[in-house]
C-alpha cells in the first residue's frame, strides 16, 4: 500500500515526536471542501478541518475566486520595516469585526506566538510577571507560552527551564476563593500579577465551556487586582463556537486569534485595547518583538478573503444553528449509551466523552477505517472531537452520526 510506503519514508527523515505513529498509516494527498483523499485514493469525510484551521474547508472556490486577480501580489514584505498593503487591510478588517474596545493588532504566525505576544504585552502594560492559567488549558508549546499549559505532559519535560513560580494553575471554572488564593500567593511571594489567561471553551482540554458568569468573575478580579484579562480564542474565534468572539459578551484586554484566521495559511493575531498596546515602545527602526513572516502578505490576503466569505455566507450564525442541531442529534441517539459520559459543545465545536478513554481511541480508529477523520481530545484523550468546516454539508454530518451509532452498537455488544 502507498500509505505504508510513504509513511516509512517519513520515519526515515523526521524526528520521532513530530508525527503520530498509528498501527495503520495514513498519508493525505488531495482535498476538496470537507473531503480528503489519501495516497491510495481512499476518500474521507474531514471532521477536523485542520484542527479548526480550515473554516471553509479545503480549496474553497470562493477563496480561489477572490485571489484570481492577485498574480502580482508581493510574496514577502518586511513587516516591521516596509509593510504590505495586505497587512494593513487585514488589520483594519479584523478591528471592524471585533468589539470596539479592541483597537490595535499585532500579527504573528502561530497560535503560540499570539499567546506570547499577549504575555509580553501584559508584562509591559502592568510591569507584572504573574499569570493565572487553568487546568486542562492549552496555550501552545513554545517555551514562552508553555509555562501556562494546564496539562503537565507538555510542561514537565521542560520544567528545569520554566519559571513556574510565576504561574498559578487553577481548576477550570473554579470558585472565587480559588482565584483570590492565587492572588494571595503572588502577594506573599512579591510577584506582581500581569494577567489571567483563559480559553472560553477549552480545546485540547475536552471542549469544556466556561459560563459567562464565570468569565465575568475573572473580569472583576482583573479590575480589582490591576491586571489584564486575556482570552485565548485561537480555536474558538471567528465562528467555531457560534460566536465571532466571547469578547462581545465579556470585555477582555487582549484577544488571541489563530487557526481559522489564516483560512489554511499560517497566521495569528493578538488584538488589544489601545491603552494596553501602547505599552510597547514606538518602533524607531528595530522592533523588540518581530518575526520574518509576521504579516506575510499572501497569508494576509487569504485571511482577508476568508473573513469576507465568513461574513457574506453568515457562517458564524450557521455554525451555531447547524452545530446545535448536530449536538441535539448526537444526544438523542447516543446520550443513553453506557459507554458515553457526556456529549457537549457549542457551535461546530463538539466533544463526545467516553467513560473509558481507550474507547475514544477505538472509536476514532473505527471511524477512520470507515472513511471519517476525527481526533481525540481531553486531558486523557477521553473525548472524540468534532471541529468540521463551518460550511460542511449537513448530509456529511448525518452520515457521521449513522456511522457512530453503528460503531457503538458493535462496541457495546462486545462488553
Amino acid at each position: 500500500m502507498k500509505n505504508q510506503l510513504w509513511f516509512k519514508r517519513l520515519l526515515a527523515v523526521e524526528g520521532q515526536d513530530a508525527t503520530f505513529r498509528p498501527a495503520s498509516a495514513l498519508v493525505l494527498e488531495q482535498a476538496k471542501n470537507s473531503l480528503v483523499w489519501d495516497v491510495d485514493g481512499n476518500s474521507y469525510i474531514d471532521l477536523c478541518a485542520g484542527f479548526g484551521a480550515l473554516p471553509l474547508g479545503h480549496n474553497n472556490d470562493e477563496i480561489r475566486a477572490k485571489l484570481r486577480d492577485q498574480d502580482n501580489l508581493i510574496s514577502h514584505g518586511m513587516g516591521d520595516l516596509f509593510p504590505s498593503r495586505s497587512k494593513i487591510e487585514l488589520m483594519e478588517a479584523l478591528l471592524a469585526l471585533f468589539p470596539s474596545h479592541l483597537r490595535q493588532v499585532l500579527l504573528s504566525v502561530t497560535g503560540s506566538q499570539a499567546v506570547e505576544l499577549a504575555m509580553k504585552t501584559a508584562i509591559l502594560a502592568t510591569k507584572g510577571s504573574g499569570f493565572i492559567s487553568f487546568e486542562g488549558a492549552y496555550h501552545g508549546v513554545e517555551l514562552g507560552s508553555l509555562a501556562l499549559a494546564g496539562q503537565p505532559k507538555f510542561r514537565d519535560p521542560f520544567a528545569s527551564w520554566l519559571n513556574v513560580k510565576h504561574v498559578q494553575h487553577l481548576p477550570f471554572v473554579c470558585s472565587a476563593e480559588h482565584i483570590q488564593s492565587a492572588f494571595d500567593v503572588f502577594k506573599s511571594e512579591g510577584i506582581k500579577p500581569a494577567a489571567i489567561i483563559v480559553e472560553p471553551i477549552q480545546c485540547r482540554g475536552g471542549f469544556r465551556s466556561a459560563p459567562l458568569t464565570w468569565l465575568k468573575l475573572l473580569r472583576s478580579f482583573c479590575e480589582k487586582e490591576n491586571c489584564l484579562l486575556i482570552f485565548d480564542e485561537v480555536f474558538t474565534g471567528l465562528g467555531r463556537s457560534g460566536r465571532m468572539t466571547f469578547a462581545t459578551a465579556v470585555p477582555c484586554d487582549l484577544l488571541c486569534l489563530g487557526k481559522a484566521l489564516g483560512g489554511g495559511m499560517p497566521l495569528s493575531a493578538c488584538l488589544g485595547t489601545q491603552e494596553v498596546m501602547q505599552a510597547w515602545p514606538r518602533n524607531e527602526g528595530e522592533a523588540i518583538h518581530t518575526g520574518t513572516f509576521f504579516g506575510h502578505p499572501y497569508s494576509c490576503r487569504v485571511a482577508l478573503a476568508t473573513l469576507a466569505v465568513i461574513s457574506e455566507q453568515k457562517l458564524v450564525e450557521r455554525s451555531l444553528i447547524v452545530g446545535n442541531q448536530f449536538l441535539l442529534a448526537l444526544k438523542k441517539n447516543l446520550a443513553e449509551r453506557p459507554s458515553i459520559r457526556d456529549i457537549r459543545g457549542r457551535g461546530l465545536m463538539i466533544a463526545k466523552e467516553f467513560v473509558e478513554p481507550a474507547n475514544a481511541i477505538h472509536v476514532t480508529n473505527e471511524l477512520r477505517s470507515e472513511g471519517f477523520l476525527l481526533t481525540p481530545c481531553g486531558v486523557n484523550g477521553e473525548c472524540v472531537s468534532f471541529s468540521p468546516a463551518l460550511n460542511i454539508a449537513e448530509s456529511l454530518l448525518n452520515k457521521t452520526l449513522a456511522a457512530l451509532v453503528a460503531i457503538l452498537d458493535r462496541l457495546e455488544k462486545k462488553v
